[in-house]
């Protein structure tokens, strides 16, 4: 059984020995899962979240959609995090459908097409931040 030190060993292989730290960086990246279920324990603390990306490099500001909003076709260049407060969401990462739930966390690698819609009845609320 592979171990996932073992998974970044065997992609790190593959990768020229040229290759930039931001290019290792962006491929151990988009080789993960985008989704973390229960991330967060709830209910939601934003403040907790916003300390924890803070950690780890990432802003952290809130959303808050209507029912059906949609934000479609993004690209950025930098990684993104999505966490739902409260609500729904539906994730679109370059085809991958991908339902979040409070306390979830998404993880959008730079340079890959995204969308979002708010697919809960009621408002939705979320945070989001960019490396």
């Amino acid at each position: 059984m592979s171990t996932p030190k073992d998974k970044i060993h065997k992609l790190l292989d593959r990768l020229p020995d040229e290759a930039s730290l931001e290019d290792i960086q962006y491929h151990i990246l988009s080789s993960m899962p985008y989704l973390t279920h229960r991330k967060f324990p709830l209910p939601l603390d934003s403040d907790q979240v916003a300390q924890d990306w803070r950690r780890r490099g990432y802003s952290c500001d809130l959303f808050t959609d209507p029912p059906g909003r949609e934000w479609n076709d993004f690209v950025h260049s930098t990684n993104e995090l999505v966490t739902v407060v409260d609500g729904r969401l539906r994730v679109t990462i370059d085809g991958e459908e991908i339902t979040v739930e409070p306390g979830d966390e998404v993880l959008i690698p730079r340079d890959v097409r995204h969308s979002v819609k708010n697919i809960c009845s009621s408002t939705t609320h979320w945070l989001y931040g960019y490396d």
